[in-house]
């Protein structure tokens, strides 16, 4: 069982890294926010949320352009609100609809007697793999290749002295009108980061390497469409999609046994068997069209519409993968795909199926609804529950975090704009009176100030006898002319 702790969401943060994906289905549009931790290798799902798809995807792939716009346009709205502050800048698309299949590029090199594969070899015969001249495809993705040198398989060619050298590359295309359509939904801000393969996301967070290594085949038995991976020596070695989905399985209960697509939908998971058992007499119910009461289905009958639908999609599937193998694989395919079937996606919810895959495919099989044990995902939403979230979403969160895919999807936060500083304007002045002319006169002196009268000094007894003796003399003793 996968680890994933659940963590309440926190007060608001402001995140400058992080990853947004959209996974296109048909019955659901699947949107999330996460990154990588990068001090033990695990993995933060901050957000997830769906849209239900409501007519605007078939098979995989956009059928209505508007609708579908719409949609991706509330998924972002929704994921938005789980980051407040933060913003949106790029978008990952995950796709893995009709007409996607795997073309095999083969790249061969004649190198001098005791030559060394270089590097700058390695780039040259990159470069070729990549190329793709076939009209009305595009290239998706193109994975590393499986080299032979001198008809061995070596995985570390670099540096090994050979004659011969063959790269085989596996391209993933699709119509050229799907990858436009897909570029169409995102022009604008944000804008669109990578489309990525959602089988090979969903191969990567399923199969172990060991089951790579020895071979197996993983079949996605989806709502519109079914598809089918094949792995061996540790690469991929084909994949091809099937217009056919589960959908067409309800589509037949529903029209067989005039009931509504939701109560056939329910009864297949709930009371239906993807091979019919012949000696079965049971019967269960079903609402009336009018809902009102109940009828009684016979469950041998109900068994027998789902296996032939399936086992058509089951044969198909076996068509496709015989393209990939040659011909001793083909009469031998134990021996070829030790790891047998994995089969994943709504069909591996209906009881039985395991079985149903084992008729066509001499093979062990196995459901498996749940990535690995090893990749632990931390859920930050509070109430997301890991049986609510689909295998894909984590698919597509660990390939867009890894190389060489990753690219940051968080905006550049605007810093918020600084206040011009506030100028007083200077008060007016009113201007000085004019100065009176100086006059031309020269300077009078100042004036001195009055003379103080002296202290008359008080008269002492002689004098006053001395006045009045000369007062009474009459001038005796006065000088004579």
């Amino acid at each position: 069982m996968t680890t994933i702790t659940t963590t309440p969401t926190s007060t608001a943060k402001i995140y400058s890294d992080f990853i947004v994906a959209i996974h296109l289905g048909t019955d659901n549009l699947i949107g999330l926010i996460g990154r990588r931790v990068e001090y033990n290798n695990s993995y933060a799902l901050m957000d997830y949320v769906t849209e239900p798809a409501e007519g605007c995807m078939r098979r995989g792939c956009i059928y209505n352009v508007k609708k579908t716009e719409k949609k991706v346009k509330d998924l972002l709205a929704k994921l938005r609100q789980s980051i407040p502050g933060s913003l949106i800048d790029k978008v990952y698309l995950g796709f893995g609809g009709q007409s996607l299949h795997s073309v095999e590029q083969v790249v061969r090199r004649s190198l001098e007697p005791n030559t060394a594969v270089s590097e700058i070899l390695m780039n040259d015969l990159n470069e070729a793999g990549r190329d793709r001249h076939t009209d009305g495809l595009d290239v998706l993705d193109v994975l590393p290749p499986a080299c032979f040198l001198e008809g061995r398989l070596e995985k570390n060619p670099v540096g090994t002295v050979c004659h011969d050298l063959e790269a085989c590359y596996q391209q993933l295309c699709a119509r050229t009108s799907i990858h436009r359509q897909l570029e169409t939904l995102l022009t604008k801000s944000p804008s669109l980061a990578k489309v990525l393969v959602s089988p090979l996301a969903l191969a990567d967070v399923l199969l172990t390497e060991d089951e790579k290594e020895m071979g197996c085949l993983l079949i996605d038995f989806d709502w519109g469409v079914t598809t089918a991976s094949l792995y061996r020596d540790g690469q991929l070695q084909g994949l091809c999609t099937i217009p056919l989905g589960c959908r067409l399985v309800v589509k037949d209960l529903s029209s067989h046994f005039s009931i509504i697509e939701t109560d056939a939908e329910a009864c297949l998971l709930y009371n239906g068997h993807a091979l019919a058992d012949e000696n079965d007499t049971s019967n269960f119910s079903i609402n009336t069209i009018d809902r009102k009461g109940l009828r009684s289905v016979d469950t041998k009958e109900f068994d027998e519409v789902t296996e032939a639908r399936l086992q058509e999609i089951i044969r198909n599937v076996e068509a496709r993968i015989k393209d990939f193998l040659d011909e001793r694989a083909k009469n031998n395919l134990g021996d070829y795909l030790h790891a047998g079937v994995i089969i994943t996606g709504y069909g591996a919810r209906i009881p039985r199926m395991e079985e149903a895959v084992m008729q066509v495919f001499p093979l062990d099989a196995q459901s498996r609804n749940r990535v690995r044990d090893d990749i632990k995902v931390k859920i930050l939403k509070g109430d997301l529950k890991e049986e609510d979230i689909n295998p894909q979403a984590i698919g597509l969160l660990v390939t867009a975090t890894g190389e060489p895919y990753y690219l940051n999807c968080a905006g550049a936060i605007p810093k918020p704009p600084v206040a011009p500083p506030v100028v007083t304007p200077p008060v007016a002045t009113p201007p000085a009176p004019p100065k009176a002319e100086e006059s031309k006169q020269e300077p009078q002196p100042e004036a001195e100030p009055p003379k103080q009268p002296k202290e008359t000094k008080k008269k002492s007894w002689f004098d006053k006898a001395k006045e009045k003796a000369k007062t009474g003399m009459g001038g005796l003793f006065d000088d004579v002319e």
